[in-house]
């Protein structure tokens, strides 16, 4: 069901992202790393530091004389679906998820559009990865299986209400605790702001000159690992997080506008065309 479909399009999609606390002319820095705009390759499967057991023990960790007191339970649960068809995938989408086609918990080797999970076949939905709160009403007829039971702390109001725990302190212990302490990298940012906002912006060499003008009205989704955050751009393609994020996610741009209007290019199966932006601050 996967049938690339060619299309010649002479328009440069760019993306600038960066730190801003309002509207104006963002930097013209880009997403670090190559990118490509075929399949994903997946590197190493990475421990996640947002379960619920590494994050409770990071909590101990760092707060030793509370740990007896705050027991932490799952906020999120990490799931993946595996659709039979056009009609339970769009069930899916109904519901309001954020769907991945690749692993959250594995570092990328190569970046691109889209993946296929070589145990399912060529013809077949591939698996769908998402993050459901932990009162998701699972649908009967679409399989699933929960990968990992979460915790995150912007998800669980009763946090913020304990008195004297950083949050921020105990994610980043989870994240040495399970050896991914590179990809912690708070950002020195302008206000010492760490939420990812910046611009989505088109250039057609044929029109206005080449000169960029804002795409309203995109879906652009970032994550570390469990940690997603998704908006669309404003009328004049500026974006803003609704979550910080103290590392570097990765960037994609979903072509479904706020109307839920889809453009669809990559694939005959995929509603909405994907296109990855990299890493970035």
């Amino acid at each position: 069901m996967r049938k690339l479909l060619l299309i010649s399009i002479p328009l440069f999609l760019l993306a600038a992202c960066h730190e801003m606390e309002g509207p104006g002319e963002p930097s013209s820095r880009l997403p670090a790393g190559e990118v490509y705009h075929d399949m994903i390759q997946l590197g190493e499967k990475l421990e996640d530091p947002y379960t619920v057991a590494n994050m409770q023990e990071a909590l101990t960790k760092v707060y030793p004389t509370k740990a007896g007191r705050i027991v932490l339970s799952a906020t999120d649960y990490y799931v993946r679906f595996l659709p039979r068809d056009d009609a339970q995938l769009q069930l899916l989408r109904n519901k309001g998820l954020y769907l991945m086609d690749h692993p959250m918990d594995y570092s990328i080797a190569r970046e691109g559009d889209y993946y296929q999970d070589p145990s399912v076949g060529e013809d077949a939905i591939t698996w769908q990865y998402a993050v459901v709160p932990r009162d998701f009403a699972f649908p009967e007829e679409v399989e699933c299986e929960i990968l990992d039971e979460c915790f995150l702390s912007e998800h669980q109001p009763e946090a913020k209400a304990d008195a004297g725990v950083d949050w921020a302190r105990v994610e980043e212990e989870a994240y040495r605790l399970t050896g991914n302490e590179a990809l912690w990298q708070p950002a020195l940012t302008k206000g010492g702001s760490s939420v990812p906002q910046g611009r989505i912006t088109i250039e057609d060499p044929q029109f206005s000159g080449g000169k960029p003008f804002g795409v309203a009205g995109v879906m652009v989704a970032c994550n570390i690992f469990v940690k997603i955050a998704t908006t669309y751009t404003d009328r004049d393609g500026y974006y803003k997080m609704g979550k910080s994020f103290s590392g570097n996610p990765r960037y994609r741009i979903v072509f479904k506008n706020e109307k839920g209007f889809n453009i669809g290019f990559n694939f005959i199966i995929i509603p909405a065309s994907v296109s990855t932006l990299g890493k970035g601050e």
